[in-house]
């Protein structure tokens, strides 16, 4: 409730399934709890795989180290197989 500021009523609500959410409940809940909102949508196991393979993307980026983090997303992508993602 703090995080998104909703009263405890609104929270209750949207918990308990009698009020619907919209994209802008979405998008309050995804920035109270630090995520992107269609990781709000997806299976758990797939949000985190996809900001494990986000973060190994970005350090090849940012670091220039090809070799060694290329290895590292591969390994990722093929325990998402592993695991029935897509």
């Amino acid at each position: 409730m703090e995080r998104t500021g909703w009263t405890k009523a609104t929270t209750s609500q949207l918990v308990n399934g009698s009020q619907t959410f919209s994209p802008s409940v979405l998008k309050a809940a995804a920035e109270g709890l630090g995520l992107e909102p269609f990781e709000l949508l997806i299976p758990p196991a797939r949000a985190m795989a996809f900001r494990r393979f986000y973060a190994e993307a970005k350090q090849v980026v940012d670091t220039g180290t090809e070799a060694a983090t290329y290895q590292n997303i591969v390994e990722i992508a093929g325990h998402r197989r592993i695991a029935g993602e897509k």
